[in-house]
């Protein structure tokens, strides 16, 4: 039945020899528990013979692979065995067969037998060779169709990248030429807007106070747009030298105070006694985004307290011969603070919190700030209460 694969070739056939062998089995059982011999042998060897010659009489029939073989050598087997059988009784006294015929018969049919199972493990082995050729291959087309497409990605990926970088250099060079003629263009504006208002009086210098004050802010929004875009496109530069961190706390202060008062807020700066005399950096940057950190705390700030402190976070290092400073900032407010689902959002270009619409800008001041930071290798950090006020640190 393993052989000719009847349970699923001829189910009928398959469940007929599942029955016909269980009888087989009960009566081998019978015979060793001391049943008749004779009665046993009456009905099994019969019983046998009709089952394996019904199996390969129907597999030979419907051709099934070296079927044919195995119902010669079932023949060759069952003569013999009739052979046998008749010369034991004398039937066959008067013919001339040799005496050992049915022994070489036997033989012949063990060795067609053998042969004929042979061929059909080797065609199980070689359809198995063939499953197995299959699915290598394709295996192997799977492998080459993903590596042809991650060659594909990879492509486009490149492809990407070279027009980002070539869209970012377009970009640098764009903002480098709206820098010079915007600004120069503004500062113009600004320079003839404060000599007119030297010799104006009453109506006339309110007037071009209004347009020196429109001017002021329409400068600050276009160098922050500009900075912003520097920092997308990676060009933020710094330029490193020695600066004062007291001369720098002096610059903020006076601008700073203007800024706090206009909203009826106090602002003071504290520096600790252990700041180094001199240290290197950008101070100009270092004081962008100060002010800006400054003036979003003044925004959101109403008769209540603003102050920059600078201290020293950690022992001063030597090496190389130079010595390291770790030198932490911090601004803090008492203002409306920042809502917890919005103190990350906050650092996103043109987010703007509350009531903020009702606020001058653009919405890109912490932006800018925190791309100032992280190029020069810190991070901006957030504390912030709603009712209780805001703190800003690096």
């Amino acid at each position: 039945r393993s052989f000719f694969s009847a349970q699923e070739r001829m189910p009928a056939l398959g469940r007929l020899l599942t029955g016909m062998s269980t009888l087989l089995a009960l009566l081998a059982a019978m015979a060793i528990a001391g049943a008749n011999p004779r009665l046993i042998n009456g009905v099994a060897i019969p019983f046998a013979f009709c089952l394996f010659s019904l199996l390969i009489a129907v597999a030979a029939w419907r051709r099934l692979p070296n079927a044919r073989s195995y119902l010669a050598a079932w023949g060759l087997l069952w003569g013999v065995i009739m052979l046998r059988a008749f010369q034991q009784q004398g039937a066959l006294r008067d013919l001339p067969l040799p005496a050992d015929l049915p022994y070489a018969g036997f033989v012949a049919s063990a060795l067609l037998l053998a042969y004929t199972m042979h061929r059909d493990i080797e065609s199980l082995q070689a359809n198995a060779d063939t499953a197995m050729d299959r699915l290598l291959a394709s295996q192997i087309g799977e492998q080459e169709r993903l590596a042809a497409a991650v060659d594909a990605r990879t492509r486009e990926l490149q492809q990407a990248i070279s027009a980002a970088e070539t869209g970012n250099r377009a970009m640098s060079a764009f903002l480098s030429t709206m820098s010079h003629e915007a600004r120069t263009s503004l500062h113009t504006i600004l320079g003839y807007a404060r000599l007119l208002r030297a010799g104006a009086a009453g109506e006339s210098d309110t007037r071009l106070g209004i347009i020196e004050n429109s001017g002021r802010q329409l400068l600050r929004l276009i160098n922050d747009i500009i900075d912003f875009g520097r920092g997308q496109a990676g060009a933020v530069t710094l330029h490193p030298e020695p600066m004062s961190l007291a001369a720098l706390a002096d610059h903020l202060d006076g601008s700073s105070r203007l800024l706090a008062a206009e909203r009826e807020n106090r602002f003071a700066i504290d520096l600790t006694a252990d700041l180094p005399a001199a240290v290197e950096g950008d101070e100009q940057r270092l004081a962008q985004v100060l002010q800006n950190l400054i003036t979003n705390a003044c925004k959101f700030t109403a008769g209540g307290d603003i102050r920059l402190s600078i201290y020293r976070q950690a022992a001063p290092e030597t090496v190389d011969g130079a010595t390291w400073h770790t030198i932490g900032f911090r601004v803090e407010d008492t203002g409306s603070g920042i809502p917890p689902q919005d103190q990350e959002r906050v650092f996103d270009p043109f987010f703007r919190v509350g009531d903020a619409q009702r606020q001058p800008g653009v919405g890109l001041g912490l932006a800018i700030a925190r791309q100032i930071v992280r190029a020069m290798g810190s991070d901006i950090a957030l504390a912030s209460t709603p009712g209780q006020g805001s703190s800003f640190s690096f």
